[in-house]
């Protein structure tokens, strides 16, 4: 999946879930960084429905860190894909949704 068929936001988006994962000491991109990077983007539909009812990135990172605490180890990287596409370790639900992107 090369990462010249995103558009410039959907990279941006995704960088940022990259960002928050490293962040958040996760092994792997999971969709709940990519729902932060989303909203950490400041732009595009997701953005804008979520922004409208009152969900702030500050709030979902902080979910996603008392829901990464409570359920994951750190640092473990079985069963997790290394995706060309991000240059990093994400899990697989990840990958299902970036490929229905392109569907």
């Amino acid at each position: 999946m090369p990462a010249n068929r995103f558009t410039e936001s959907a990279i941006k988006a995704l960088n940022e879930a990259k960002k928050a994962s490293r962040e958040l000491q996760a092994a792997a991109v999971g969709s709940e960084h990519l729902l932060l990077g989303l909203l950490r983007s400041g732009e595009g539909m997701a953005y804008e429905v979520l922004s409208q009812i009152g969900v702030t990135a500050s709030d979902v990172a902080e979910m996603i860190r008392k829901y990464l605490i409570s359920n994951y180890s750190v640092a473990e990287f079985q069963g997790y894909d290394y995706s060309p596409m991000s240059n990093v370790y994400t899990r697989p639900e990840v990958e299902r949704i970036l490929k229905v992107a392109f569907e």
